[in-house]
């Protein structure tokens, strides 16, 4: 009963409900009736006794991708609104498991994982470019971005994975509980579509599903780490060759005329395997200290999209030259938030409503860069933030 009370209170109410129309603030407010009832459910489950197939049910709906051509399907990200009292059950095998990731999880991979956190594959990259510029070792960044990762990922390979990393008998009937017979059903303009059967995939809003793609991700990167034709960063505390944040995967390439061939290679095998797919518009690799008849090489290997002198990753523009991380990274930043706050310097904003959009919009942009592109900043910088937000703050009244 402590486990499921920790549950409760650790999600956040005013989320969408599921098909059901029961919210979080529901099972808060009578979780001491409803609790011994929830326990006794969860403990039945067994090889004849499963979650319901009307609990399963999800209701799919788009958002937009911001700044993109609504016209076009893959332009939206899909969203599975869940039955609460199945977010619940997931919510707490995710406790279960959260605090065991580090063991499990290779510290190459810092998505979803207890302490870990996307700046450390920043600082990383951002240190071990400086090492390849200094050293002048041929290096290629290449930056894999997958298509639809969490919804591709097969069940039986998943299945697989855990039973491989001592996942128990119990914990293996609860995981085909969550996903034995899921169905959902699309919500467009108000109206729903008919109810479909889903065979793959980790569901998105559920909260065992991130931790369960990084378990399924991990044995890619081990395969990579133990192939010896695959050459990174060899330094006395390890090999860096890949790092990644949930499915955003960077390769650090040295030898890249012997390791890209290799990855491309292990790439497919996964693919194969998990159903895994790469989006080879969105892929991009950079290389330092190369030379132009290995760059011709590379790209006639590579089918990805390489750029010169930067790189994306993670939100972040990581440049072949360091000293110009500050033009690529904060710069535009403060231009592009400096013209936000001229469009939103509506007279209708209150004076605390201003304040708070500073707070919970513009204030974690800045704080991400701050962390993630760790670089010397001049105090002019700081100067035309702060006029920015007081002209905001206080338009054409003097601040007080």
């Amino acid at each position: 009963m402590k486990e499921l009370a920790s549950a409760v209170k650790s999600m956040k109410s005013g989320k969408s409900p599921g098909p059901d129309g029961f919210t979080m603030g529901y099972y808060k407010t009578f979780l001491p009736s409803l609790g011994p009832h929830f326990l006794q459910a969860f403990n039945s489950l067994d090889d004849q006794v499963t979650i319901p197939q009307s609990a399963l049910l999800a209701t799919i709906t788009l958002l937009p991708k911001p700044d993109k051509d609504h016209t076009l399907v893959p332009n939206y990200r899909p969203i599975s609104l869940i039955n609460t009292d199945v977010k619940l059950f997931a919510k707490l095998l995710a406790l279960r498991l959260s605090p065991l990731l580090p063991t499990l999880i290779h510290p190459d991979q810092s998505g979803f994982v207890t302490q870990r956190e996307a700046r450390d594959n920043t600082i990383r990259t951002i240190n071990l470019i400086h090492r390849a510029q200094t050293q002048g070792h041929p290096t290629i960044f290449l930056s894999v971005d997958a298509e639809k990762a969490f919804d591709r990922v097969d069940w039986h390979y998943l299945f697989g994975v855990l039973r491989h990393m001592g996942f128990g008998t119990k914990w293996m009937t609860w995981i085909h509980a969550l996903y034995s017979s899921p169905t959902a059903q699309i919500r467009i303009n108000g109206t729903h579509s008919t109810p479909f059967c889903i065979r793959n995939g980790t569901r998105q809003g559920c909260p065992l599903s991130p931790l369960l793609f990084v378990l399924a991700l991990e044995p890619f990167m081990q395969r990579v780490r133990d192939n010896d034709e695959i050459r990174g960063f060899h330094l006395p505390f390890h090999h860096y060759k890949i790092s990644a944040y949930a499915d955003d995967v960077l390769f650090t390439l040295t030898n890249p005329l012997r390791s890209l061939p290799h990855v491309l290679k292990e790439l497919r095998t996964f693919q194969t395997l998990s159903n895994f797919l790469i989006n080879d518009s969105k892929c991009e690799a950079m290389g330092v200290g190369v030379s132009p008849d290995l760059y011709q090489a590379l790209t006639d290997i590579c089918p990805f999209q390489w750029t010169r002198d930067s790189l994306r990753y993670l939100g972040t523009t990581l440049t072949r030259c360091t000293r110009d991380l500050f033009t690529a990274n904060y710069t535009p930043l403060l231009n592009n938030t400096l013209l936000e706050l001229r469009k939103w310097r509506k007279p209708h904003i209150s004076w605390l409503g201003r304040v708070n959009y500073l707070k919970m919009t513009i204030l974690p942009k800045f704080l991400y860069v701050f962390q993630a592109v760790p670089v010397k900043i001049p105090r002019a910088y700081f100067q035309a933030l702060r006029s920015g937000f007081l002209k905001f703050i206080w338009g054409a009244t003097c601040p007080r």
